[in-house]
């Protein structure tokens, strides 16, 4: 009955559904257990042996997939000798079908092969790996060119086209061998028609893994020329495979001897450089892979002076920058790394390798992926506010370069690069302000345009940037202040029609963070490129050196008093603070504006800037408190709740800074009626009986 059990059990491990196979798979090593224990451990793996062989000629997928996951638990689970007749018949078997299932029609099934292989190099070492990587070799290197009637390795696991299994293994692959391009292969996608290649390369990695450091009693030679031409692949599968693959060569170098050592530091001089290119791949998930491999060296590399000296000026750069990627897994990844390698360090790792950083940054500046010029502008920033200020000395060199490159990136198409180049640009004319002085009429001129940029984020860090470049050209910053505030300031209550837009004439959509006009023209969406998801080809543009930066749009009036509510409110926390005062009147009359349809955006950043500069003139700003009430009660009821949270807010901070008792004073005085609506608010009124 055990046994009937355990067939039962196999036989639902290859289930059309996924859940069933997960719990039949967990209930087949209880049973395996109890069979054991009752028939023997080797009549039990007999009996799975006759059912996988079924299992593995099935016509279905499924059953092929569970037929791998039971043969790793059996490996693992058995307790037999190495030598015992059964074991040796089992494990014989499982190592001929790997090498048919390696190339499988089933990504899935070809995917876990290696899971197999792991167990049986745990088993019977090495040898596992000697006698199957020629085969593995040769298909890895025919499945580089693919086939045009080939598919997806990469992308989709359900392949219609079913392929007959032949016992010779390598009468299969040399049957599977793909045609050289045609012209078949100009409408397929990037991902398309691999076969086996990413699948064979991930096998690999987990053979390297479980051989450890018995791999490097082979040659290294074959393994890194087909990294190398991996490395470069057109695939981003295989690419970000190949690195994996890089990542499990460093890691058993850590625990290598000493000859084996001085291999594997040979070795780094190829190794490397595809690290290195990893790095700054295009790819997200490349990225990621490739920042996992260069953990891994560090690992091993940390403490060897020699790779240090040689290699950090290669992977340092790219480190830093992939500290602010856009990806998230990238950017923490790359930050613990960070902190792994430089340890207290940092500024100095940065000043040793000053000259190759720079050249980084300015170079990622130009990039094609508009992440990649963002994360750029970022890193410039942090050499200006972190580093420079320690020793600025050896950025001299290379300061009318990195400005240069910001103010390439502050004409950009795509905003978050624009509104991180904008305030990198204020942080280095804070730094610089010397060597920035023969641009500064051209960085006064973006800054102000971009005061009544479409995106908030982008008005408000122009406001920011003009402030830390005040530290540098004050009076000329305090007549542009000036200048600006009275033509723009009041043109929300003034200019604005009623029909208002957050973002005139664009579409309602973006792509990358780059807003485009709306246009119906038929044959500017025909016949154009195709786009994968998350691809950047064709790639975004950058400025070009007109305003518009690659599309047109008309500002909105109330776009331009936005921006100046948020320079009123930065110029509050500088030494030219009192000229705050000359603008609070205007300030509160922008409070009562609601006759357009944006007006409640606009009173939500007043309301929230008024809270700052309340914050910043401190007792200042007492004599104009009065002027703040009506309009900020006039929207704590505001249909818009973020409007209303920021008028609530900026209310409860004038009871904060000038006192409870003070300021329901101040309240009373003005009009009961606030003092009874505060009251509310705050859940103290109490109605007299």
């Amino acid at each position: 009955m055990e046994v009937v059990s355990l067939v039962k059990i196999m036989i639902e491990c290859g289930h059309s559904q996924h859940l069933t196979r997960e719990r039949s798979l967990r209930a087949f090593c209880e049973q395996f257990e109890q069979t054991k224990d009752s028939l023997g451990e080797e009549v039990t793996l007999d009996a799975i042996y006759q059912v996988l062989r079924l299992m593995f000629k099935s016509r279905e997928w499924e059953s092929r997939y569970g037929a791998i996951n039971i043969s790793v638990k059996a490996l693992d689970m058995t307790q037999l000798a190495p030598d015992s007749e059964i074991f040796q018949q089992f494990k014989t078997f499982l190592f001929e079908k790997c090498q048919i299932l390696f190339i499988d029609e089933e990504f899935r099934v070809r995917n876990n092969v290696g899971d197999i292989m792991k167990k049986l190099i745990k088993v019977d070492g090495s040898k596992i790996y000697d006698e199957f990587k020629d085969l593995l070799f040769t298909n890895i290197r025919d499945t580089f060119n693919r086939d045009p009637k080939g598919s997806d390795a990469s992308s989709n696991p359900n392949i219609e086209e079913k392929k007959e299994s032949l016992p010779n293994s390598q009468k299969i692959i040399t049957e599977k061998h793909p045609s050289l391009w045609d012209k078949q292969t100009d409408d397929m996608h990037d991902t398309e028609g691999w076969k086996s290649l990413e699948t064979s390369m991930r096998l690999l990695q987990k053979m390297i893994e479980a051989l450890g450091t018995d791999f490097l009693i082979f040659d290294f030679k074959e393994v890194t020329e087909l990294l190398l031409k991996a490395a470069n692949h057109l695939n981003r599968f295989v690419r970000e495979i190949s690195y994996f693959v890089v990542e499990s060569l460093y890691k058993i170098s850590e625990k290598c001897d000493e000859e084996n050592k001085k291999r594997f530091i040979e070795l780094c001089s190829d190794l490397i450089p595809v690290t290195s290119q990893g790095l700054a791949d295009n790819w997200s998930q490349v990225r990621f892979a490739s920042c996992c491999a260069a953990r891994a060296y560090y690992s091993f590399a940390k403490t060897n002076d020699f790779l240090r000296q040689e290699y950090d000026k290669v992977l340092i750069p790219r480190l830093c920058l992939n500290r602010y990627y856009v990806a998230e897994g990238v950017r923490n990844y790359s930050i613990e790394t960070w902190r792994q390698v430089a340890e207290e360090k940092g500024i100095e790792l940065v000043i040793d390798n000053v000259e190759y950083i720079c050249q980084f940054y300015i170079s990622q500046c130009l990039a094609d992926n508009h992440a990649v010029r963002e994360a750029a502008c970022h890193c410039i920033s942090e050499l200006c506010t972190k580093v420079a200020n320690v020793d600025p000395e050896p950025f001299r060199p290379y300061i009318d370069d990195l400005l240069g490159a910001l103010i390439d990136c502050f004409k950009d198409q795509s905003w978050p690069v624009r509104d991180s180049a904008c305030i990198s640009c204020g942080k280095f004319v804070q730094r610089f302000p010397e060597e920035s002085s023969n641009r500064k009429e051209e960085l006064f001129a973006l800054w102000i345009a971009h005061l009544s940029d479409n995106i908030a984020s982008v008005r408000e860090h122009s406001a920011m940037a003009l402030m830390d470049a005040m530290d540098a050209y004050e009076d000329e910053i305090v007549e542009l202040i000036k200048s600006e505030i009275k033509e723009n300031l009041m043109k929300a209550k003034n200019d604005q029609q009623k029909e208002s837009t957050k973002h005139s004439g664009l579409s309602n959509t973006s792509t990358f963070g780059v807003v485009r006009p709306i246009d119906n023209e038929e044959e500017k969406h025909a016949d154009q490129q195709l786009f994968s998801c998350g691809s950047l080809a064709p790639k975004l543009k950058r400025g070009g050196g007109c305003m518009d930066h690659g599309f047109t749009r008309d500002k909105e009036p109330w776009e331009h008093s936005d921006g100046c509510i948020y320079l009123v409110r930065e110029l509050s926390r500088t030494k030219r603070a009192a000229l705050v005062a000359n603008y609070l009147d205007s300030l509160s009359e922008l409070g009562f504006v609601d006759h357009f349809k944006h007006s409640a955006h606009l009173k939500e950043n007043l309301f929230k800037s008024i809270k700052t500069i309340m914050h910043n003139l401190k007792k200042k700003f007492r004599p104009f408190l009065e002027m703040f009430l009506d309009p900020l009660f006039r929207n704590i009821k505001h249909q818009n709740r973020n409007c209303a949270a920021a008028a609530e807010d900026c209310l409860f901070a004038m009871e904060s800074q000038f006192g409870k008792n003070i300021f329901k004073a101040i309240l009373e005085s003005e009009n009961p009626s606030f003092a009874e609506e505060f009251a509310r608010i705050k859940g103290d009124f109490h109605p007299p009986v």
